[in-house]
């Protein structure tokens, strides 16, 4: 009599099935694998254009990041070089006199009290920055004095966002 090949057809049916499977999961683990590396590619590029080297010079004694962007109830840092151009024969002691911003409440920017900077060379500090309630782009100008009566300001942006 004839025998039925049920079982070889029930085995391909199930191989594609499986197969199918198989190229679903690894579609969705590729999408997953890609989203990561395109936000984390992202906050690379956000990081290395922060970064930005500050380095100030004879010609620009004191720089600062342009825009420090903070987010409420968080904190971000503002980077600032600083150059000693004095022609005294001491190492002078800079000490931030000010740090201020127009028409903000909620700010707070702490920055270190004093920095020492041999002569003829730059040094990098960071300041932290604190956003507690407004909203908004606040100008605001940090200014340092040396003990040789040298002083020095720079300008910069606080963007405040929810």
């Amino acid at each position: 009599m004839f025998r039925r090949k049920d079982g070889s057809l029930n085995l391909s049916i199930q191989a594609i099935v499986i197969l199918v499977m198989a190229m679903a999961l690894l579609g969705l683990g590729l999408g997953f694998i890609r989203t990561i590396f395109a936000s984390g590619g992202e906050k690379l590029i956000g990081e290395i254009d922060n970064i930005n080297i500050l380095q100030a010079s004879d010609s620009q004694p004191i720089v600062s990041t342009n825009t420090v962007k903070v987010s409420t109830d968080s904190y971000a840092q503002l980077q600032v070089s600083a150059y000693n151009k004095d022609d005294t024969s001491t190492t002078p002691v800079y000490t931030i006199n000010s740090v201020t911003c127009q028409g903000t409440h909620g700010l707070t920017i702490s920055c270190p009290a004093t920095i020492e900077i041999p002569l003829k060379e730059a040094r990098s500090f960071g300041c932290s920055v604190t956003a507690t309630t407004n909203t908004g782009l606040f100008a605001c100008q940090i200014t340092a004095s040396a003990t040789s009566g040298n002083s020095l300001a720079a300008s910069f942006f606080v963007e405040v966002a929810v």
